[in-house]
């Protein structure tokens, strides 16, 4: 745990926020399994904000302190992902239509991947799905078009979550740092599902990209907020 004692008021506040920010960061750690949800790709945005925010934070700290703060530094490659993710938080401040063309881009890419792993007679009546939707409690948390968005460094045939989990160790290393191990009281009434659509189950908003998978995105990130972080 780093000494903090030497900060000033100011500092010491945006210190204790950035805890704040990581406690959540390591309640979510705690609770939430990976292999039932898309939760921990819904989050990448939030993840890079907070962890990359930190080392930023420190590094200005660092900078105008004359006790350094001894906080592990990213390595070229931690320091891309973060940028990565921290950027594709962005996404909602464009203009409706860039959104549009991005959103469009990473569902054609998926509709391509899961189309081409079909036989012809599949692929020629569209039966096979392209994408999955996560619910929590019922309401629709966000689906792995939008994931895909979040994950620039995402391929289909790669290994992913092993990638996402060597990259975030450094943000483990942040809430050690800060003290940030206190677990959140979790609603644990929250009950997360997967379903996939495009296939045999029809998505609700049409299996060819348009307007109305563009909503249903938006609604999906709203009640991501409300349902997945806002608890």
């Amino acid at each position: 745990m780093i000494d903090f004692s030497s900060l000033n008021q100011v500092q010491q506040a945006a210190r204790s926020m950035i805890q704040r920010d990581l406690r959540f960061l390591y309640t979510v750690i705690r609770n939430v399994d990976p292999s039932k949800s898309n939760y921990i790709p819904s989050l990448l945005p939030y993840l890079g904000v907070i962890v990359d925010g930190a080392e930023d934070w420190v590094k200005s700290v660092n900078n105008s302190c004359k006790n350094k703060l001894p906080i592990p530094q990213f390595t070229m490659d931690e320091e891309k992902f973060y940028e990565q993710i921290r950027t594709s938080v962005k996404l909602w401040q464009l203009d409706y239509n860039k959104i549009y063309d991005l959103l469009e881009q990473a569902y054609s890419e998926s509709n391509d991947y899961f189309g081409n792993m079909c036989n012809p007679i599949a692929k020629k009546w569209h039966l096979y799905d392209i994408y999955g939707v996560d619910t929590v409690n019922g309401a629709l948390c966000g689906n792995t078009i939008l994931c895909k968005y979040y994950s620039p460094f995402f391929q289909y045939n790669g290994n992913n979550g092993e990638y996402i989990k060597s990259m975030t160790e450094i943000g483990g290393g942040y809430i050690a740092l800060f003290d940030a191990v206190k677990v959140y009281q979790a609603d644990d009434s929250l009950k997360f599902n997967m379903c996939d659509y495009g296939g045999l189950v029809k998505s609700p908003v049409g299996n060819d990209f348009s307007d109305k998978f563009v909503l249903f995105s938006i609604l999906c990130q709203i009640n991501f907020l409300i349902f997945c972080i806002n608890r």
